[in-house]
């Protein structure tokens, strides 16, 4: 599956980058790699700002077995969203790499509800159902879409690695999915597992998903976000 930057989407890039050369000089559109990472288990909590809401221990060790197979890879830049769960994630990671990581807020989570409520999952399903619907307080799911297809064509553009890791959410990661592919929906968006990662290749401006990419390793440790711990 294969997606040129639409226009609509391309004039509300904040790249702060200008592609543009000078006289007799030509760009050079290198195949960049992308993978797109799910967070690991994480642990909710009413007491806890959703910003906040820690690993699980569980989602402590999916990190560390998440870290040997990113370590498998020839990932050369970590970018990731602000919220704990995300810094967590990638933490063992980076400390067995001595990478660094950028923190992007326009990666963090669509924010659907700011609090944990028992008909969720009903919202959540509307939310993909209606791109426009909105919980007070909340994100719609197309606010969403336009600050992470941005946020992400603007970290790989910027880059100059051949190999970036970005670290973000389940439905935020899913509506970038759907942008590339209109047929991915709640229903895929509810297979991505806690962690999770996501190929794509970026080159002559044009995104391609490599559905076939399929991170075996990760089999044996992600767990449905279903399972994930909440306190009462």
């Amino acid at each position: 599956m294969s997606f040129t930057l639409r226009q609509d989407y391309a004039k509300i890039l904040y790249c702060s980058r200008q592609f543009t050369n000078s006289p007799g000089e030509t760009t050079a559109w290198f195949m960049k790699t992308v993978y797109l990472i799910r967070h690991a288990q994480s642990h909710l909590s009413p007491e806890v700002s959703y910003e906040d809401w820690p690993l699980s221990e569980q989602g402590r060790l999916q990190a560390l077995r998440l870290a040997s197979f990113l370590k498998s890879l020839k990932i050369e830049e970590v970018y990731c969203s602000p919220y704990l769960r995300c810094r967590q994630t990638v933490e063992p990671f980076l400390q067995a790499t001595g990478l660094s990581m950028t923190l992007i807020d326009d990666l963090r989570e669509h924010l659907i509800v700011r609090e944990i409520r028992e008909d969720f999952f009903e919202i959540w399903k509307k939310s993909w159902n209606d791109f426009d619907f909105v919980v007070d307080g909340g994100e719609s799911s197309r606010q969403c879409q336009q600050r992470i297809v941005p946020a992400i064509t603007e970290i790989v553009r910027n880059s100059d690695a051949s190999e970036v890791a970005i670290v973000s959410h389940g439905n935020a990661i899913g509506l970038f999915l759907h942008f590339l592919a209109s047929d991915f929906g709640y229903t895929d968006a509810e297979q991505i597992r806690n962690p999770d990662i996501f190929q794509i290749e970026f080159k002559d401006d044009t995104f391609h998903w490599k559905r076939e990419f399929s991170p075996d390793p990760l089999d044996k440790f992600a767990s449905s976000f279903r399972e994930t711990p909440i306190d009462e």
